[in-house]
C-alpha cells in the first residue's frame, strides 16, 4: 500500500482493519497525508446496536425453527 501511494497508483486510503493490530507505530502509513487511520470502529453508527438486535432476534428465531441463520460465516 505504500508503494502504491508513493507511485500515485491510489490517491488515498482509508484504513480500519489491519492483518495485525494495532497498526505497529513504525508503519509508514501513520505519517501519510493521504491516509486516514481509525481504531478498528469505523462501522459504529448511531444505530450499530439497534441493527445488531435485529439481527440477532431473526437468527434467534431461526435457529428455533431449524432454519438457515442470516449473515453466517463458516
Amino acid at each position: 500500500l505504500p508503494d502504491a501511494l508513493e507511485a500515485d497508483e491510489l490517491g488515498g486510503a482509508a484504513l480500519d482493519v489491519f492483518e495485525g493490530e494495532p497498526l505497529p507505530e513504525e508503519s509508514p502509513l501513520w505519517d501519510r497525508d493521504d491516509v486516514l487511520v481509525t481504531p478498528h470502529m469505523a462501522g459504529s453508527t448511531p444505530h450499530y446496536w439497534e441493527r445488531c438486535a435485529d439481527v440477532f432476534v431473526r437468527n434467534y428465531e431461526r435457529f428455533r425453527e431449524g432454519e438457515a441463520l442470516e449473515n453466517r460465516i463458516v
